[in-house]
């Protein structure tokens, strides 16, 4: 699944030029599946999405459990980031806000 996949795209016809709607995430809710990693210092949540989910794209689902929404990169080697290891749920939802 990419991610822009679920983002409606609209064209203003005054202006024509096309206006994103955003993407609006479910919220991922902590389990106890989840793992508890510490990254390296400049792993993006790309490297990591594609080493736990086999899907770089699907980064953002580890963002949003981390509540990191100003870079793709980690820059803290002491923090633990949170990976959800059951997300098809939070696929779904994401689907279903898309409509």
């Amino acid at each position: 699944m990419a991610r822009y996949n679920s983002t409606t795209i609209t064209v203003d016809k005054r202006r024509r030029f096309r206006v994103y709607k955003p993407t609006m995430y479910p919220s991922i809710p902590m389990k106890d599946s989840d793992t508890f990693i510490t990254p390296v210092v400049g792993e993006k949540l790309e490297n990591l999405a594609n080493r736990f989910y086999g899907d770089g794209t699907l980064w953002w689902i580890i963002a949003k459990a981390n509540n990191i929404n100003d870079s793709t990169v980690i820059s803290n080697t002491l923090k633990r980031v949170r990976i959800p290891t059951e997300i098809q749920e939070v696929l779904q939802k994401l689907d279903e806000l898309a409509y």
